[in-house]
Parts: structure tokens; C-alpha cells; sequence
């Protein structure tokens, strides 16, 4: 058995989940006074460099959050696997779903005018300002994580897993706020189970008549 981390190595830096994971920007040790060979792809570009360390900007990085507009839909993983790996695939136009979402697939005919602003943005709550003029699928790529909850305009939708191990939710046609809220079962439970003991607490006072407050003679 392997133990397991929040954070994991990256090995192979010319992969498109590097792009998809909006991983941006890398330090890097110099090496001989050359580039990390690692780094030797035309995607990297140097943008500062000292004497040990250089820093590099990852050109084909996808932003954090962006509409799709064609899915497919794969639960095998190993088939999963393959399709996010190919580079022929492009992560812009298209996002690979395990479940169906409940909308009429319609591939866009050119660009869709569409824009996806961040307005909040923690540990436990984001919030997404989002307007498209036809109905698709926000990426985000963040992890995908029991717990999280998903509201559109104060409603609550289901989140896809998508791309693997991200999140997709529906956006209908128009301007819309997408909320994530990170609830999970463990926290809800701890609060029912609070609330239920000061009730209990507050009846059997009532019950015995205990003074809620002695006062000093």
C-alpha cells in the first residue's frame, strides 16, 4: 500500500494535463546555466532567471474555468485514460463526462461568445460569474471531491466528474452566478448533532425548572 498525499511529482512536463490543470507557471533549477531540460518544450518561455533558479510561463495553459460546448461521454477508465492522453485532443472545444448531463447535445458552429469571471475565490466557497449565449458546460479544474456542492442562481445542480478527476456543471443560456460550497457529510452531521444536544439541553432545564441564572446575594 502506497500512502496517499494531497500533492503528487509531475514527470512528464510536456503532457496536455499540464495545460489542463492551468498549471501556468514553474521555478525551476538551473542546471550547467541552461534551461531544466525538462522544460525544453516551445510551450515554455523563460520570464526571470538568477543565479540558481529561472522561472518559466507554460504558453498553452487553460484557464481555471472556461465553457465547453461538446462532451463525450466515457466510464471506462482505461478508455478514459487514453482519450485525455492523445494530443490530438483538445481540451478547449471538448470535456470527457462518466455520466450524460441532461441537455441536448448541439456541437457549436463556430465561436460562442461567452465569458467566465471569477468573483470569489477560497478554500471552502467560490463563486463564478458566467454568460454564454448557447447552453454548455463549465470546466473548472479544480478536483473533483465529495463534499462540494454546486448552486446556479441559488439553485442547486449536480457537478460532473469530468476530464477524470475535475468538475463540469450545466450552464443554461444566459447570464448566470455559479456558486461551490464545500459541505460535507461529516460537518453537516457534527452541526445536526450540536443542535439536537443544546435542544435537549434547554428542555431539560425547562423540565426541572433549573434556574438558567442563580443571582448573587
Amino acid at each position: 500500500n502506497h500512502s496517499k498525499s494531497r500533492y503528487g511529482n509531475v514527470n512528464n512536463f510536456g503532457s496536455q494535463f499540464v495545460d489542463l490543470a492551468n498549471i501556468c507557471y514553474f521555478l525551476a533549477l538551473k542546471a550547467d546555466n541552461q534551461i531544466d531540460w525538462r522544460f525544453r518544450f516551445p510551450r515554455y518561455n523563460l520570464i526571470y532567471e538568477d543565479i540558481t533558479t529561472q522561472v518559466l510561463k507554460n504558453n498553452h495553459c487553460l484557464p481555471r474555468a472556461f465553457m465547453v460546448y461538446d462532451f463525450k461521454i466515457e466510464s471506462n477508465k482505461d478508455e478514459l485514460t487514453k482519450l485525455i492522453t492523445d494530443k490530438k485532443t483538445d481540451f478547449s472545444k471538448i470535456v470527457f463526462l462518466e455520466k450524460r448531463p441532461d441537455f441536448k447535445q448541439e456541437p457549436a458552429m463556430g465561436n460562442v461568445q461567452n465569458n467566465v469571471t471569477w468573483v470569489k475565490y477560497s478554500s471552502a466557497e467560490n463563486n463564478i460569474q458566467v454568460e454564454t449565449e448557447k447552453e454548455g458546460l463549465l470546466f473548472v479544474s479544480d478536483t473533483y471531491y465529495p463534499g462540494w456542492k454546486s448552486y446556479i442562481d441559488g439553485k442547486e445542480t449536480e457537478i460532473f466528474r469530468a476530464n477524470y478527476n475535475f468538475r463540469a456543471v450545466y450552464i443554461p443560456e444566459g447570464k448566470h452566478s455559479i456558486g461551490f460550497v464545500y459541505k460535507p457529510k461529516i460537518f453537516i452531521l457534527g452541526k445536526t448533532i450540536t443542535l439536537i444536544s443544546l435542544a435537549l439541553t434547554f428542555f431539560m432545564l425547562i423540565s426541572f425548572k433549573l434556574p438558567l441564572f442563580k443571582r448573587k446575594k
